[in-house]
């Protein structure tokens, strides 16, 4: 385990991961609002990241109980960028 923390600490950073991964994916896809595609970012991170925990997946990076920040930033960059693109 990367880190240990609880449920909510664990959601949180999981969260901080995806939007800081939105603000990247806003950027690439040129969206005029970025404050949207910050918090498109955490959703999808939280979102991906709790996709491939019930799955099985192993995790990469994993914070708390199994979450993994590699697949939280990847859905948040995903998720960022396609809002920031169908928004121009």
């Amino acid at each position: 385990m990367f880190l240990e923390a609880s449920t909510i600490e664990t959601l949180a950073i999981v969260g901080g991961v995806g939007a800081v991964a939105g603000l990247l994916g806003g950027l690439l896809a040129g969206a005029p609002n970025l404050f949207a595609t910050i918090l498109m970012g955490a959703i999808g991170g939280i979102t991906l990241s709790m996709i491939f925990r019930f799955a099985g997946a192993p995790p990469i990076a994993s914070v708390g109980d199994d979450f993994s920040l590699v697949w939280a930033g990847v859905g948040g960059l995903v998720l960022a960028f396609a809002v920031g693109r169908s928004n121009k």
